[in-house]
This record gives structure tokens, C-alpha cells and sequence, in this order.
């Protein structure tokens, strides 16, 4: 009787053993089939490809805009949003195709009749919208005069731009704008707005505007070999890049745009083939399903991130086809005589990044009670098959001392880092209350506003007022920065905050959904102490009892809230 219970128990064990097996070598082969497709070699895109993603982009922007066509988007849409969201994609369609561009230069004129635009590169851009349609409107001479180099490198980029495709300054010539950008490369051969490591985006931006001289200039084509180098060595394995710490799909656009600036082939320079990924297969891990592009990977649709794919796109279709670069108008050919972002701080490239829990656990649906029963359960599976791996080592008798030891410290480890690590709901972050405080030295008031970027973006998260934080105080201990009121403020204001770094070496990238950048090149967030500009990030300010925090929305590099 003893023999036959025994027998069917190591039946049913032997049973239990296969089908777990075949759960696990299951898990294992799809692990391992993921992993090859990741690390092995990945497609190459096409043109054809190329032009797909063109065209989601397209039929996503139409059906978001309720055109009917190209042509019906443009007289619609983009002309309305003149001067605010429109110019990247009508710089894109002005060279992949022939439209009339009528009502949208109606549009930008309104605009600028009835906006003041302080920023030098972002008149610049205007003034190259101009001139990508074909327009002979004064503005652009205007512009050219007054602009270059009043803003730093990137009113020396786009006035460049326009001087490359026969525009003239009275003030300026082409070779000097040149030999300017030139003096502004950085050691390590790269280029930034401010500060000694080089960003990205802005070395990318540097290539395509001189691009037109790689070869008939020594220094420039000396210039531009370093800065490849330098992407070459920056690009992530996914075959992406990043800037100040975090993969994005604008920072990829940019260099995509660089390279066929220079006819060089992005889906087949093996200086730009990371572990078996090009540059557009890691531009596509931002796409949507709707066919439009995140910032980050898994993000939301960015109207920044979907304008900068698109016309980098628009950048290799005329590279496949010989075509000058993106910069080089075809409107101005008749004209040429050429051939065919952040700014508050810097970061090194490879920093570790992460994004504030806050916004990490926005969509976050799991209450607190469904967490700890969620580690209950997954301790108990653990152990679970904790006891069915100590059963079959019995079986096959190999239950000795020391495998049995071997298996308990690694079910013990398990159960430690399930049941020790926190999990936090939204509801439990954004707890509404004050932070306590151990060694309270004095109170201090905090504000958050952006009223700078009313009128400048269709971000639905911008008060009527521009105030997201007015006036509040907040008791502060004797080691808080203004990073860690910030923090605070987020939490018991339910305010989404973005940002890269850590409490030691933060970047704040985006406050109540708006980010850098979103407002133009030079925007994004900056804070005042007593009203005086900081000269340290915000995690080094240590706080004193009275002080006046404000945090600010800038859209000129903070001159514009001096």
C-alpha cells in the first residue's frame, strides 16, 4: 500500500515536473528568441520603409486634423497654427513634394504681426519658413540683420541656414558666421549651448548647417570628422540617442537629419550600426500605434518629437535620391550658390537618468492593499517553487547539504527584495500633506509659473494664468535645497515633474507636463532665489529661512524673465 501512495506521488511530481518544465523552457526559448531578435541583426530599412513611416505620420496628422488632404492640411491646420507648431512640417513638405503654401504665409504674417518674438533663432526660424515657401517677404532680410550671433550658437546655426541658400546681411557674410560656429567646437568635438560637454542634438544641428563646405573646406571638413566621431561613439545600442541622460527620438531625428546632410547613408554606415541596429530602427522603437512619435520610448504623442521625425525622414528620402540636404531649399535654388535642448545645465551622456516616481507612477492603477496582497502572494509562489525544486532534488537525490543551503538563502534573498522594496501607488506619492520635518530652521514661499508660454504651444496643462503653483509656504529643514521643496510641492500639489540625475545631480525637464523645449530651442524651466538667478542646479541651493522660490518657464535661456 506504502509502495503504491509512493508511486503515484512520484508519478504525479514527475507530471507536475514536466509541465513546469515545459512553462519554463517555454518562458526561456521566448526570452531567448526576444533576445536575438534585440542583440542579432535587425532589418534594414529601406526607402520604401522609410516612406511608410513618412506616410503614418502623414495619415495620422490628417486624421487628427480632420483633412482630407496634404494640401487641405496645410490650408487648415498648419496655416491656423502658424508661427506655434506648423514651421518643422512645412519645412518637411515644402521639400518632399510641391504645394501651395498661400494660406499658411498668411498665417505666419498674422502671427508675427500680433506676437512680439524676442528670440533671435526663433525669428531665424520664421524667417527660414519664409524662405522654405518661396516668400520674398521682407522679414527675412530684417532678421538677418539683426540676429546672428545675438543669441549664441544656434542663432549662428539657422542664420547660416539662410545665408547658405543666397540670402545676404549687410552686417555679416557666410565665412564669418562659419569660422563663429567653428571657435564654439568643443574639446571633446562635439557642440552645445552652454557649458564644456557637447550635446547631441546641437552637434547634429552644428553638421547640418556647415555641411555645404565639407568639401571644399579643410577646416570644416576637419570640424565635421570630429563631431562624427563623436556621434559615432555616442550612439546608444538600440541604435538611438540621448540627450542629457535620456534616449529620445528628437536627439536620433537630429543626427539622422546630420548624416544625410553629408549623403551619408544611416542604414548602412557601419559607424552608425550598434548592435545590429540603425538609426531608423532605433527611431522606430517611438512610434505609436496611431503612427505619430513619443519623446521617450512608451510615451505619449509629442508634437515636437512627431514634427522632428518627419522631416528627418524627409531627410533621407532626398538623400536616397541625391539630393542636397534638408537645409538647402529647393524654393531658393534659383538664389543659391551652394551645393546641394538643455540649456540650464549639462550632464554627461552616460549618467545614469530616471524619471520622477511621480510621473513614473502616474498611470499607476494598483492601490496600496493590492500591493501588499500582490507581495504575498508572489513571497508564497516563491516559496512554492522553492519546495517543489527541493522535492525534485530529492528525487533525483541530490538533496545534500549544500544544495538545500544554496536553495534557502536564494528563497530567503527573494522574499527580502520582494517584501523591502517599495512600491508606491499614485494615490500614496501624491499624499496632499506637508513633508515632516525633523529640524525645522524656517519657512520659505515657492511658486511655479509659466505664463511665458501662454499662446506658445497647444499643451491643454497651461493655466489661463500661467500660475500652476501660486505663492506658498513651505517650513524647510536645515539641509533643504530648492530641488527638495520641489519635490514636496509636486507631492502634496499633485503636480507632474519630470526629471533626470538624482537628489545629488537633478535636471528638471518638464513641471505639469510642460517641457523643455516645447516653446522653442531655448525654453524650459529655471528658478529664482529672492528673486536672483541661481547659479547652481537646483539640488546644490541650500535654502535659509525667508527665501523667495520661483520656478519659471523661459523661452530665451531665462533672459526673457530677467
Amino acid at each position: 500500500m506504502k509502495n503504491r501512495i509512493f508511486n503515484r506521488l512520484k508519478k504525479n511530481l514527475i507530471i507536475s515536473f514536466i509541465i513546469v518544465s515545459f512553462i519554463v523552457n517555454g518562458v526561456i526559448s521566448a526570452t531567448f528568441n526576444n533576445v536575438r531578435t534585440v542583440y542579432g541583426e535587425s532589418k534594414r530599412y529601406t526607402v520604401s520603409d522609410v516612406q511608410d513611416i513618412y506616410d503614418d505620420i502623414v495619415e495620422f496628422k490628417l486624421n487628427k486634423s480632420g483633412s482630407t488632404s496634404i494640401q487641405d492640411w496645410i490650408d487648415t491646420e498648419l496655416s491656423k497654427n502658424a508661427g506655434i507648431t506648423s514651421e518643422w512640417y512645412i519645412l518637411a513638405l515644402s521639400q518632399n513634394g510641391k504645394y501651395d503654401f498661400k494660406n499658411y504665409e498668411l498665417g505666419l504674417k498674422n502671427y508675427l504681426e500680433n506676437n512680439d518674438v524676442y528670440s533671435a533663432s526663433s525669428r531665424q526660424k520664421y524667417a527660414l519658413s519664409f524662405a522654405t515657401i518661396g516668400s520674398s517677404d521682407e522679414y527675412i532680410s530684417e532678421v538677418l540683420d539683426d540676429s546672428i550671433g545675438k543669441q549664441g550658437i544656434m542663432s549662428y546655426i539657422y542664420g547660416l541656414h539662410l545665408l547658405n541658400n543666397g540670402y545676404e546681411s549687410d552686417l555679416i557674410t557666410s565665412d564669418t558666421v562659419k569660422d563663429e560656429i567653428l571657435k564654439l567646437q568643443l574639446n571633446d568635438g562635439g557642440f552645445a549651448i552652454t557649458g564644456t560637454i557637447s550635446d547631441n542634438d546641437v552637434t547634429s544641428m552644428a553638421i547640418q548647417c556647415l555641411a555645404p563646405y565639407y568639401k571644399t573646406n579643410a577646416n570644416v571638413k576637419n570640424a565635421i570628422d570630429k563631431a562624427i566621431s563623436l556621434l559615432s561613439a555616442r550612439q546608444l545600442d538600440d541604435g538611438d540617442y540621448s540627450s542629457y541622460g535620456v534616449p529620445n527620438s528628437e536627439s536620433t531625428a537630429q543626427v539622422i537629419t546630420a548624416l544625410c546632410s553629408l549623403g551619408i547613408n544611416p542604414e548602412s554606415d557601419e559607424r552608425f550600426i550598434k548592435n545590429g541596429k540603425s538609426l531608423i530602427a532605433g527611431l522606430k522603437k517611438y512610434q505609436l500605434d496611431d503612427g505619430s512619435f513619443s519623446h521617450k520610448e512608451n510615451g505619449e504623442f509629442d508634437e515636437n518629437a512627431t514634427s522632428q521625425v518627419f522631416y528627418s525622414l524627409v531627410a533621407f528620402l532626398r538623400m536616397s535620391e541625391n539630393k542636397s540636404g534638408l537645409y538647402i531649399l529647393d524654393s531658393c535654388n534659383d538664389i543659391s550658390s551652394n551645393n546641394g535642448s538643455s540649456y540650464l545645465g549639462s550632464s554627461n551622456e552616460d549618467e545614469t537618468t530616471q524619471t520622477d516616481s511621480a510621473d513614473k507612477l502616474i498611470d499607476n492603477k494598483i492601490n496600496d492593499k493590492e500591493i501588499a496582497n500582490y507581495k504575498i502572494w508572489v513571497s508564497l509562489g516563491v516559496i512554492i517553487i522553492s519546495g517543489i525544486t527541493g522535492v525534485i532534488l530529492f528525487i533525483k537525490k541530490k538533496s545534500n547539504k549544500k544544495n538545500l543551503i544554496v536553495l534557502v538563502v536564494v528563497t530567503i534573498l527573494a522574499i527580502c527584495f520582494i517584501m523591502f522594496t517599495d512600491f508606491q501607488s499614485k494615490d500614496s506619492y501624491y499624499n496632499g500633506k506637508d513633508t515632516r520635518k525633523e529640524d525645522v530652521i524656517g519657512s520659505v514661499t515657492f511658486s511655479i509659473r509659466c505664463d511665458k508660454a501662454i499662446g506658445k504651444t497647444e499643451s491643454e496643462y497651461i493655466p489661463s494664468d500661467g500660475v500652476i503653483l501660486d505663492n506658498t509656504e513651505f517650513k524647510i529643514d536645515e539641509d533643504d535645497t530648492v530641488y527638495d521643496i520641489l519635490i514636496e510641492a509636486s507631492r502634496k500639489y499633485n503636480i507632474h515633474l519630470d526629471y533626470s540625475g538624482d537628489e545629488n545631480n537633478a535636471y528638471i525637464k518638464g513641471i505639469n507636463y510642460l517641457y523643455e523645449f516645447e516653446c522653442g530651442e531655448l525654453s524650459g524651466w529655471t528658478y529664482k532665489v529672492n528673486e536672483e538667478t541661481a547659479s547652481v542646479g537646483c539640488d546644490k541651493y541650500a535654502l535659509k529661512d525667508g527665501d523667495k522660490i520661483e520656478w519659471i518657464y523661459t523661452l530665451e535661456l531665462g533672459r526673457d524673465i530677467e
